[in-house]
């Protein structure tokens, strides 16, 4: 088994990882002749009172937006690029109306990663590149709805980040992160600080790990030939997960996400739980999993399939829910180039460039 590589804060994509680069996926199927491809069931005819929601924002013209993260269905967070592709924002949207918190330039070398919320305010940590031309963490935080933002602490180690909604996570008061311990990869380094700010405590932990539902930890993907495992933060218990040989896992406390260890990826997408049992088979070869974290709210596994090009050169995708509940795929749009999932949410893009138009779905509504 060889499980994920982590994604270290000096090394994260700017439009960070809820958000997938869809033009790495297959190339879309085309039919020959009169077939006729059947799709699977809809959402509206499996969850007929459930409505996705419009993202709105006002920024300025020619400016391309992302999200990151769905508060609730009137508030987002993400990230904004301008019109010429030298600047990049930290935006929250508040009924449509869009705030910028933080901007940087190329140059900066600054990234916003772990975004997440508690209450009424946001938290992220932030790098920037100093006068040294170091590229240095900071823990962040603002109000969700009006206010500026205030910097909490540089004492943020060097945190590890795999795009989870657990990469930086609030537990009752405090806020804990996953950090390494210099180039040790034997020490994992837990973080915390309170909600409120002050001083940084740090919790040494033999092995490597990354947070998942508290109090668990699970096994990282820095840690390669390393068992996959589950750690109580509480009571030191460890506990084995059984999953197959040769297969790039994704675990939290309840349920793994198997893909093919080969290019060839002949087996498509697999569900199981960490205990070894339970396990289903979710999709093919040519669709891919968007979430960071498997099975989505312990029950959903959001899916790209491609499904054509268009005259412009955009792939389009169809974007599809496995259901654990159901065992099947039901699918959510037909035609979306641009999705991703994280939390209790999912979303996705339609059109392309002016036309581009963002959607999202509360998978708690899915009953």
């Amino acid at each position: 088994m060889r499980p994920h590589r982590p994604r270290h804060w000096l090394g994260a994509a700017a439009g960070l990882a809820a958000v997938v680069t869809l033009l790495a996926l297959p190339t879309p199927h085309r039919p020959t002749g009169g077939t006729t491809v059947s799709g699977p069931a809809t959402l509206a005819t499996v969850w007929p009172a459930t409505r996705p929601f419009a993202l709105h924002t006002t920024l300025a013209a020619g400016s391309t937006y992302t999200p990151t993260l769905i508060v609730d269905p009137r508030t987002d967070v993400g990230t904004a690029t301008s019109a010429d592709g030298t600047q990049t924002s930290l935006v929250v949207n508040n009924g449509g109306t869009s705030r910028v918190l933080q901007t940087r330039t190329l140059g900066d070398g600054g990234l916003y990663d772990a975004i997440t919320v508690a209450g009424t305010r946001l938290f992220w940590i932030q790098s920037a590149r100093s006068a040294t031309g170091l590229v240095k963490p900071s823990l962040w935080s603002a109000p969700t709805s009006g206010g500026s933002p205030t910097m909490m602490s540089t004492d943020v180690g060097q945190p590890l980040f795999t795009g989870s909604r657990y990469d930086l996570e609030p537990v009752d008061d405090r806020l804990y992160w996953i950090s390494a311990d210099g180039d040790r990869t034997d020490v994992t380094q837990l973080r915390s600080v309170a909600l409120t700010g002050g001083p940084v405590s740090t919790r040494m932990l033999t092995g490597a790990w990354r947070l998942t539902a508290w109090p668990w930890l699970v096994t990282a993907p820095s840690a390669p030939n390393t068992p996959p495992r589950l750690l109580n933060v509480h009571t030191g218990a460890v506990t084995p997960i059984r999953v197959p040989a040769n297969k790039l896992v994704t675990c939290d406390q309840t349920w793994c996400r198997l893909i093919p260890d080969d290019q060839t990826r002949r087996d498509g997408t697999d569900l199981v739980h960490a205990d070894g049992t339970d396990r289903q088979h979710v999709a093919g070869k040519n669709s891919n999993p968007i979430a960071n974290d498997p099975a989505l709210l312990g029950r959903f596994e959001p899916m790209l399939t491609p499904v054509s090009r268009t005259l412009a050169g955009t792939s389009l995708f169809r974007l599809s829910l496995y259901d654990t509940r159901r065992r099947a795929l039901v699918q959510v749009a037909s035609a979306v180039s641009k999705a991703g999932a994280q939390g209790d949410y999912v979303w996705w893009a339609t059109g392309d460039n002016e036309t581009l138009a963002w959607h999202a779905l509360d998978l708690r509504t899915l009953r």
